[in-house]
């Protein structure tokens, strides 16, 4: 019986301390504004979040996996910059919500409609007229997906990173959630499985810390 009000004792406080930390990163890094899918129409795509990469590196996105020229979006409101030619990212799509969460849009095209010939121009890889510093609307047309950088090899996609105020995440919860459908979430794991997590919600950690104290 002493074994038993021991372990609830636990389990009571680790619940407290996980809502206490839970209310912490919200009010640290403010709340992810409602997720538009980045690609029109949706994208093949399963969590890689975390993968090993060439060179000892972790891949910190999700791999979206589409023709080229389908179109991208923005998953939120916010303003744009524009870049191009990154040795590894290529030509990509920064968008910053004003409560400082960050999406980047890496590998748009870079190729002429039809071919593989690396010669795009401005309208075939960003939506037309749109330059850094504009401010767009969840929904709209942002650019082109592409294979530019170093995903010659890797196929036509958009590498797409969520980044909350503190650091960047793991956005599959927020993808998968995000109600376009064609999407396909192929992994058992795509719930961090980090406490820390903040795409991880209170009940699933305090799930996880029952489990811990029974053992």
């Amino acid at each position: 019986m002493a074994h038993r009000y021991l372990i609830s004792g636990i389990v009571v406080t680790l619940l407290i301390a996980v809502a206490g930390g839970a209310n912490a990163q919200k009010d640290k890094s403010g709340a992810l504004p409602k997720l538009t899918f980045p690609v029109e129409g949706g994208a093949d795509w399963s969590d890689t979040y975390g993968a090993a990469r060439r060179g000892g590196r972790k891949h910190q996105g999700q791999d979206l996996m589409a023709p080229k020229m389908k179109r991208l979006v923005a998953c939120f409101d916010g303003v744009v910059t524009l870049r191009k030619n990154h040795s590894s990212a290529g030509h990509w799509i920064t968008l910053k919500s004003d409560s400082g969460w960050r999406a980047e849009y890496m590998h748009l095209n870079n190729d002429t409609p039809g071919t593989d010939d690396g010669k795009a121009t401005d309208k075939h890889i960003f939506a037309p007229g749109l330059q850094s510093g504009d401010r767009v609307k969840a929904g709209q047309f942002i650019g082109f997906v592409g294979d530019s950088g170093n995903a010659e090899e890797a196929g036509s996609h958009c590498h797409f990173e969520l980044h909350a105020p503190g650091g960047v995440i793991n956005a599959a919860v927020a993808l998968s959630g995000s109600g376009r459908r064609n999407v396909q979430l192929a992994s058992r794991h795509s719930v961090p499985r980090s406490l820390g997590s903040l795409s991880s919600s209170p009940a699933k950690k305090a799930a996880k810390i029952i489990a811990l104290a029974r053992t």
